[in-house]
């Protein structure tokens, strides 16, 4: 019986030393995020924009341009840091103030950018203090209804702070 148990921990010894030797001869390969997406201004499609997906630092990760449709696709390297800023800036016409999305998660696959979207970044960024996905989701709510008509109240000081 001890020879069972000596071999079988000597088998299991070796087998986590050839383990572990692969693992760390073999380079750590972090998941890529594909994203696709579609730029919207007041008049219709960005057909000339430069796409800029940016960290939580304001640091560019990738960039890209629009298609003619307005459309975009890129591979969003590895981060650990989300959301992020997906930002088109008009390349010509007379409005070049970019236009900004964002993407939650790693498991997001598209994205529409809009002035609608843009006025949530902004809301997350300059009256709630930052973009984080409690912060989006308050801005969406009061994005969209300034949207439409109605009042955010965001900036007020029910709000202050948060």
């Amino acid at each position: 019986m001890k020879w069972i148990n000596h071999t079988k921990r000597k088998m299991i010894t070796t087998t986590l030393a050839c383990l572990t030797a692969a693992l760390l001869a073999s380079p750590v390969v972090l998941a890529e995020q594909k994203l696709r997406g579609n730029a919207q201004g007041r008049q219709g499609p960005l057909t000339d924009g430069e796409v800029v997906v940016l960290d939580h630092q304001g640091q560019t990760l990738v960039s890209t341009h629009v298609d003619a449709h307005g459309s975009f696709e890129l591979t969003i390297p590895h981060t650990d840091h989300y959301p992020v800023i997906v930002q088109v800036t008009p390349q010509s016409g007379s409005d070049k103030r970019p236009l900004k999305g964002y993407v939650v998660d790693d498991k997001t696959d598209s994205v529409t950018i809009t002035p609608v979207s843009t006025r949530i970044v902004d809301i997350a960024m300059r009256v709630l203090g930052g973009l984080t996905k409690e912060n989006l989701l308050i801005a969406s709510k009061h994005g969209l209804a300034t949207s439409f008509g109605g009042t955010s109240g965001v900036g007020s000081d029910e709000h202050a702070g948060h």
